[in-house]
């Protein structure tokens, strides 16, 4: 095993833990109130799509 100073970098998803995409939508007063959990989760679901076409 290495020692911990081997380490070059470290990544993690950090959606969802550190970021809150729901505050954006709930900030924007021109997204009626029954649109921002829906807004949120096509947000997150193109975000996903993006991220698996970029790893291929």
């Amino acid at each position: 095993m290495e020692p911990i100073n081997a380490v070059k970098a470290c990544v993690f998803d950090a959606y969802g833990t550190l970021f809150d995409f729901a505050s954006p939508a709930a900030q924007c007063p021109r997204v009626p109130a029954h649109l921002r959990g829906p807004l949120t989760r096509l947000w997150r679901d193109k975000q996903l799509q993006y991220s698996g076409l970029r790893a291929l």
